[in-house]
């Protein structure tokens, strides 16, 4: 049986996973109002906007 998450329990993840670093230690995801910023959504992933946790505050988007 494959289990497949809702959009909201994916990001609960991402963001419980950003509060420890995780998966990435040099970008942390863009978060506005408790919220991640979603850039876009497609077949199989959905866009979020990243910056680097220090440094330029250049912005990036990760796929998950």
């Amino acid at each position: 049986m494959m289990y497949m998450w809702t959009k909201e329990q994916i990001e609960q993840i991402l963001l419980q996973l950003d509060a420890l670093s995780l998966p990435f230690r040099k970008y942390t995801f863009s978060v506005m109002n408790q919220k991640l910023c979603l850039l876009g959504t497609g077949g199989y992933a959905l866009v979020y906007q990243a910056e680097t946790r220090v440094g330029f505050g250049e912005e990036f988007a990760i796929k998950v």
